[in-house]
């Protein structure tokens, strides 16, 4: 699995593009497949995996253009 690229410390200029858009990918495919299953279980499921998806996105553009906490 690749290393999520959004993280509080994760330095923009170091990381691939690659590897940034392969991990949204995977994140955004297990979202779909949860919705996709039907049920209440995996429609929740996806919610959460969408919420976590939006925190860490908005997070890396909060911290890119304010910094990390504690700098």
């Amino acid at each position: 699995m690749p290393m999520q690229p959004f993280a509080f410390d994760w330095d923009r200029r170091s990381m691939q593009q690659a590897e940034q858009w392969n991990w949204l990918g995977v994140e955004i495919a297990e979202i779909r497949r949860c919705a996709e299953a039907g049920d209440q279980a995996h429609d929740r499921l996806a919610l959460i995996l969408l919420d976590h998806l939006v925190e860490v996105v908005i997070g890396r553009e909060v911290n890119a253009r304010f910094g990390p906490p504690g700098r």
